[in-house]
């Protein structure tokens, strides 16, 4: 049986992308490889939510350099949502500086229990600061 047949591809979406990390992970113990150990945070965001690509929420980014951040290293789609309205004129304008308001990063007003998109939209979100607190999350229903 071949484990890489089109059958079992498109039946199994995912078995390709673990075949490659599969790969990878031999590669990097048998040549004995070092990852660095000095990437900031966006880098390490980055790696954690596993897309570099597509719409990324973001929950409580006050000063909006998380959102610039990551806009720089990845080619997401960034939407930001803060409750308080000096954080949101403040990340405004340095996302605004920044080159990226209205292209590749929107910031916008909202309560942080609901993100305001439609469902199933996102391929990531990263709540930082007040938003990770479990009192603000509210479980989809």
């Amino acid at each position: 049986m071949n484990l890489l047949s089109k059958h079992t591809l498109r039946r199994y979406p995912k078995f390709g992308s673990l075949l490659i990390l599969l790969v990878v992970a031999i590669f990097v113990q048998l040549f004995n490889c070092e990852v660095k150990k000095d990437k900031n945070a966006s880098d390490n965001l980055i790696d954690r939510i596993e897309v570099s690509r597509g719409i990324c929420v973001v929950l409580g980014d006050t000063t909006g350099e998380l959102s610039i951040d990551l806009a720089y290293k990845s080619e997401l789609l960034i939407y930001s949502q803060l409750q308080n309205e000096a954080h949101l004129e403040l990340a405004r304008q340095a996302v605004d500086e920044a080159g990226f308001y209205g292209t590749r990063i929107y910031v916008e007003k909202g309560e942080l229990k609901s993100v305001h998109l439609a469902d199933n939209l996102a391929d990531a979100l990263i709540a930082v600061g007040t938003a990770k607190r479990k009192d603000d999350v509210v479980p989809a229903t």
